[in-house]
């Protein structure tokens, strides 16, 4: 019984330890901005050098967009946008300009990651839910 009283407290403890600093620490910069998202699209037909800044300039002043970027050989094409102002099927077909060139999304292999950052991950996604400044 007195095993399980102090189980009990410790456990008490630790969760009202990690609410309190949950509550009173400082929330980073980079956890106070918006999420944004990373797609790359393989772009297939040709675009002289013009229409390639020009394509660049358009998506780059798109409303969501932060960063397009076209490699030198005109066939990637990698956008930085808020995904909840718009989404990749609208960026695909503003980059499918005059018909001549078809954009598709590049799918990259998932990992399955570091097991530290896992761990870190979940421990900080665990005191964000304990928060509530959120």
């Amino acid at each position: 019984m007195k095993i399980l009283k102090i189980t009990f407290t410790t456990l008490v403890a630790v969760v009202l330890f990690a609410f309190v600093y949950a509550n009173v620490r400082e929330v980073s910069p980079a956890k106070k901005l918006k999420k944004v998202h990373l797609v790359s699209f393989e772009l297939i037909g040709n675009l002289s050098s013009e229409e390639k800044t020009k394509l660049e300039n358009k998506i780059s002043t798109t409303t969501g967009v932060t960063a397009c970027s076209i490699s030198k050989e005109g066939n990637i094409a990698s956008v930085v946008f808020h995904p909840d102002i718009i989404n990749e099927n609208i960026l695909a077909d503003d980059l499918s300009v005059f018909n001549k060139v078809l954009a598709k999304p590049i799918a990259f292999p998932q990992t399955g990651g570091c097991p530290v950052h896992q761990v870190t991950g979940s421990v900080d996604q665990m005191i964000s839910l304990l928060d509530l400044r959120n």
